[in-house]
């Protein structure tokens, strides 16, 4: 397993951000969507739980079901709204109770499927060379911040940034840029793959970006696309972003729809091998594929590869 080597950020990187940042809203960025073998079965559980939520009132939708410190503001603002209405109307349910009943008729849905479906179709490995392993880097890493538990996903993108690079702007400069745009560090990953294919990105890295979405997904499919693009002439970086389910407790795996970005490595019979942000000894873990297979069937299988060649 070889690391990309790291090299020093250029001189005037906080220009870069500002630069870049500015460029987000007007970027498009080159991206595919391919649906994986399990994304059918995926959506037929969300469109199951979609009706019992529908059922409770029409206004409730999937969001509704996050762990309220990730849920936006106007689904907060929603939820109280129709809690009141409850009590006011005497109707007797509460409907954090409902919500919860629902998290956990999904999340044992998703547990069954991930320990008796799963597992038999991932039946080929993440091949070790087939991603690329970029730098590792930690959430908080300079530092503890307010939000930085949520920063997951800043960090896995900051690792493929100076796996493309060479170079990463600093934590905290990036923090700052977030904030002041989104209000926030937990936003969506379109908005790093938005900063990735961004022209200031290219004129800095000279390298083009293109993104596969790939929900449902597993490992045959992320290591057979993987494989063609590695193959190609141009012979591009490829890197892998994976959602899994932020909580280790068995308890808590599949119920409380919190995610948590990792960047994949490889995998062998055993264990799957990648850079987790959130643990001080994150780098290179390795944990047991069955407990990963669980955790991210929590995500539907959601993963994005990060192609990136010569512009």
């Amino acid at each position: 397993m070889t690391e990309l080597a790291t090299y020093s950020p250029p001189v005037d990187s906080a220009a870069f951000l500002q630069e870049a940042f500015s460029q987000i809203e007007a970027t498009e960025p080159v991206m595919r969507t391919v649906s994986g073998p399990h994304l059918e079965t995926f959506q037929a559980h969300r469109e199951a739980i979609k009706a019992k939520l529908h059922a409770i009132d029409p206004r409730l939708d999937i969001p509704h079901l996050w762990n309220p410190s990730y849920r936006p503001p106007e689904v907060a603002a929603l939820t109280k709204q129709i809690e009141a209405e409850q009590e006011e109307q005497r109707q007797g349910k509460i409907l954090s109770v409902e919500l919860w009943h629902l998290k956990t008729t999904w999340g044992g849905t998703l547990d069954a499927y991930a320990r008796e479906v799963l597992p038999a179709h991932a039946t080929k490995q993440l091949e070790p060379g087939v991603l690329d392993v970029p730098p590792y880097h930690i959430q908080g890493e300079k530092g503890e911040y307010k939000d930085s538990h949520m920063s997951c996903s800043l960090a896995a993108y900051r690792m493929v940034f100076e796996g493309i690079a060479g170079w990463v702007p600093p934590e905290l400069d990036m923090v700052e840029q977030l904030k002041t745009r989104y209000n926030t560090v937990a936003v969506p990953d379109e908005v790093y793959l938005k900063l990735l294919s961004t022209t200031a990105f290219r004129e800095a890295t000279g390298k083009q970006i293109v993104t596969l979405a790939m929900p449902g997904t597993d490992f045959t499919h992320i290591n057979t696309w993987a494989s063609k693009f590695k193959n190609a002439k141009s012979a591009p970086q490829v890197f892998a972003v994976a959602d899994i389910g932020a909580r280790d407790t068995e308890s808590e795996i599949l119920m409380d729809f919190v995610t948590h970005r990792v960047v994949l490595q490889e995998t062998d019979a055993n264990d799957v091998v990648f850079h987790d942000p959130r643990r001080r000894l994150g780098k290179n873990r390795h944990m047991p594929r069955a407990e990963f297979i669980r955790r991210w069937a929590s995500t539907h299988n959601m993963a994005r590869l990060i192609i990136a060649r010569d512009a």
